[in-house]
């Protein structure tokens, strides 16, 4: 039996394939693969051990779980991998060290290529999947980095030609960098736009990269087209930043099914006329704040601040702009803009994330919520180099607040630490500090710290009711009892070493639970 298994043309060509064997084989296969792994167990020469060796291989290979997956598991597999490799590309990451998009889509390049690509090649029935699933062939990713002859040739063309047809009626998700735009009535405008323009119905995402604001011209061509839109990312890849022509005006108007604006380098993106009361998640990096925009993003949830390099002057003459939707607020860039926080109102704020390249300071937070404050704020996380009284203050203001993270502290004040211990004490009157705090990390904090390290230990283990001998956990328990207080869940100290400007390997001094 076991000599016809293995010298069957079928079992040959299982071997060669990537074929599955048929259900009513599994089972013999398993027993001659057993077989088979006792003879070699027994075998008295090296020749005849090396040949049975090879013949557990080819059973093992023809058993695999990977050939006998369902084809519909396997396309469920493919389009997370395929989602996966895609992600970095269609959030349009930029490079730390140069300031341009670090992304690029060298055609030539096996490693660059979509992983829709790759996995067509492995094998027959991988290819039939592929093909079959066209949601794997809708990322279209072009660069136009490459010289004009090569982005021309007839090669690169076929390529995206098939790519489109793989894709069938799905939406696309189209990343476009340093865009040659011309006008169409030019005799040089790009093969390749003109092969994607007509697509640009189905586009369901875009993200559009230039080198000056002229070349968005391209947004001009496809606008009746923008219905269909959700994502739209525009980036001006050019240190002058010049104004959008007027020519754009109310360019994007039509894209009415847009849920998620990404705008960066733009000097006025008002202009575009994206229609903002749509908009769920909005991410703002300009040269000075689109005050017109945030005066009618209603519906925003997330909002994203990627501060200038200079802050805006006079905002103090502007009125207040309410944001009655926004529970996610994240700030970046070089420092926090005071100004433009004071203005805005926004009641249900959840969560505050602020990591900015220059040092924030307290007071500058202070300053911001000092008018409107942070009425619903759960979720803190601040880059914040030193943490000082004023921190505690106003802290104080945000009974609301369960999870605090503290990034690259150099140094903390005893005084915000003891207010954390002094609520465990029976005698203390006043209302406990953040009473309703679950979660307490201090992360990549300095070595500097150390002498402090201790004290922000005992922080963490009183808080979450740890033993610490001398019967204070049946102390911090009564306590947290009588005012209401509730149980760290999570707390965390994370020191960094700090050389040469940058921060160097972290290790855990303490990681609860």
């Amino acid at each position: 039996m076991n000599r016809t298994l293995t010298t069957s043309d079928h079992f040959k060509e299982l071997v060669k394939a990537n074929e599955p064997p048929l259900d009513s084989e599994v089972t013999a296969f398993f027993a001659s693969l057993a077989d088979v792994q006792e003879k070699v167990a027994k075998a008295k020469s090296n020749e005849d051990r090396t040949s049975l060796e090879q013949t557990v291989v080819q059973y093992k290979t023809v058993l695999h779980p990977m050939r006998r997956l369902p084809l519909d598991v396997l396309g469920e597999i493919f389009s997370s991998v395929v989602a996966q490799s895609v992600e970095h590309y269609e959030t349009y990451i930029y490079d730390e060290n140069y300031d341009i998009p670090s992304f690029a889509t060298d055609v030539n390049n096996v490693q660059r290529l979509p992983v829709a690509w790759i996995l067509s090649w492995v094998c027959v029935r991988w290819r039939a999947v592929c093909l079959a699933l066209p949601l794997l062939w809708r990322h279209v990713f072009v660069s136009f980095r490459q010289s004009r002859m090569y982005v021309c040739s007839q090669a690169t063309l076929s390529y995206w030609e098939l790519l489109l047809q793989r894709s069938k009626a799905i939406p696309l998700d189209v990343v476009l960098e340093q865009v040659p735009y011309r006008p169409s009535q030019e005799s040089d405008s790009h093969p390749i736009l003109a092969l994607l323009i007509p697509t640009a119905s189905r586009w369901r995402r875009l993200t559009l990269a230039t080198t000056s604001g002229s070349n968005q011209g391209l947004l001009k061509e496809i606008q009746s087209s923008f219905p269909s839109l959700q994502f739209l990312h525009i980036i001006t890849v050019q240190i002058t930043r010049p104004a959008l022509p007027t020519g754009l005006m109310g360019v994007s108007a039509s894209a009415i099914a847009g849920k998620e604006v990404r705008l960066s380098g733009l000097w006025d993106p008002d202009i575009l006329g994206v229609p903002w009361s749509e908009v769920t998640s909005l991410r703002l990096d300009c040269i000075c704040w689109p005050l017109a925009v945030l005066r009618q993003a209603d519906r925003v949830k997330k909002l994203t601040l990627q501060s200038p390099l200079f802050p805006q002057l006079e905002l103090n003459r502007e009125s207040p702009i309410t944001l009655p939707s926004v529970e996610t607020l994240e700030i970046s860039g070089w420092e926090l803009d005071a100004g433009l926080l004071a203005l805005l109102i926004m009641p249900k704020l959840h969560r505050l994330i602020v990591a900015t390249i220059a040092q924030l300071r307290v007071s500058h937070l202070v300053s911001a919520f000092s008018v409107h404050g942070l009425p619903s704020l759960r979720f803190l996380d601040l880059k914040l180099e030193y943490i000082s009284d004023e921190l505690c203050r106003l802290l104080e203001r945000i009974p609301t607040l369960e999870e605090l993270y503290l990034w690259e502290c150099r140094d903390i004040c005893d005084t915000f630490l003891h207010n954390f211990l002094h609520d465990s004490q029976p005698e203390h009157g006043s209302a406990p500090f953040l009473p309703n705090l679950t979660v307490l990390e201090f992360r990549e904090v300095s070595e500097h710290t150390v002498f402090k390290l201790e004290l922000m230990a005992r922080v963490i283990r009183y808080r979450s009711g740890a033993p610490q001998g001398d019967d204070v956990d049946a102390t911090v328990s009564a306590v947290q009892g009588a005012s209401g207080m509730v149980k760290l869940k999570r707390g965390r100290i994370e020191v960094a070493n700090f050389e040469g400007g940058r921060w160097k390997s972290t290790w855990n001094f303490l990681d609860f639970p």
